[in-house]
């Protein structure tokens, strides 16, 4: 393989992961529906639009080789047997407008190959997924979906079983941590790592979404917080200046299990604080139009001198 097409290089953790679907792809025709499933933040997405590179690619061997035709619309993003359904931009679901779209799509080109990367495949709707099933049921011509999920116990379960599985496993710590720290400082990597639960594309995402600074003030005034040494009102004002609820919650959860490491806290007040963020983290996701000054002060004052 020469080259690759832009955003289908293998992330050094994958490749254990594409030997297998390599072996797949060259034993035959890929299934219909391709089902990779692991955590999140760690190239799943990237690694189905390698397959779909594979799949489309004109040149010889396994593929994407980079320099024919197909790789080239690929990397240009305009090629038209390949599609990404995914939500849209601030959104959280994949709507039926979209499976429709690519139904039509698929539909009028079906004596093509055509591969669609549906990610995360479990934020399409009831009616989505009803919609997809039907097409998965009775595929177009050549069509393969691929289909990218952190949660896949979310997809109904028709939906699953007519999707060949493949589990995408997260990287060690030590992988992982390498590779972060070609794009940051070590202490920062490590830091990104810790708050986005060891999956490496996350933590690249946090640090570009925040900034080094900001992170170091989160971690330090955390660390206060749970040594007794910081206002738990004023740190609780700055946690929602930060605009990023699931951020803090990392952080805080953290900082705790950094606490748990190092046997330096009192055992009941730490379970009690740890259980106090998972109840949070539960409010947040699930309970709508929470009051958020309220909920973090709240926090903040039971979390206060966890480490004292």
């Amino acid at each position: 393989m020469n080259a690759v097409v832009a955003g289908t290089g293998l992330l050094p953790w994958q490749e254990g992961t594409w030997s297998r679907i390599e072996a797949m792809l060259e034993a035959g025709r890929p299934p219909h529906g391709l089902l990779l499933h692991g955590p999140g933040g760690i190239g799943k997405r990237r690694l189905g639009a390698r397959i779909a590179g594979a799949i489309l690619c004109g040149g010889p061997g396994s593929g994407p080789c980079g320099a024919c035709r197909s790789c080239h619309l690929l990397g240009a993003g305009s090629h038209p047997d390949f599609l990404r359904i995914e939500p849209g931009e601030g959104e959280a679901v994949i709507p039926i407008g979209s499976v429709r779209n690519l139904i039509d799509r698929f539909t009028l080109t079906a004596e093509r190959a055509r591969v669609a990367v549906i990610a995360p495949a479990e934020a399409m709707n009831q009616a989505a997924a009803n919609a997809f099933l039907k097409t998965l049921e009775e595929p177009a011509g050549n069509a393969t979906f691929i289909l990218a999920s952190d949660a896949p116990g979310r997809l109904p379960a028709t939906v699953r079983s007519r999707c060949r599985k493949m589990a995408v496993p997260a990287p060690a710590r030590g992988e992982a941590l390498a590779w972060l720290e070609t794009k940051a400082n070590p202490a920062l990597a490590r830091h990104l790592l810790d708050l986005s639960d060891g999956s490496p594309l996350a933590a690249l995402e946090l640090g570009e979404r925040h900034g080094e600074e900001a992170l170091a003030a989160l971690r330090a005034d955390t660390a206060a917080l749970l040594d007794g040494a910081a206002d738990p009102i004023e740190v609780a004002g700055g946690w929602r200046k930060l605009g990023d609820g699931g951020l803090v919650l990392s952080a805080l959860f953290a900082a705790l299990r950094n606490l748990a490491r190092r046997g330096v806290a009192d055992p009941d007040r730490l379970y009690a604080a740890v259980d106090d963020v998972v109840d949070t983290r539960r409010q947040w996701l699930e309970v709508p139009g929470l009051n958020e000054q309220l909920l973090y002060e709240g926090l903040a004052l039971r979390c206060a001198g966890t480490a004292a």
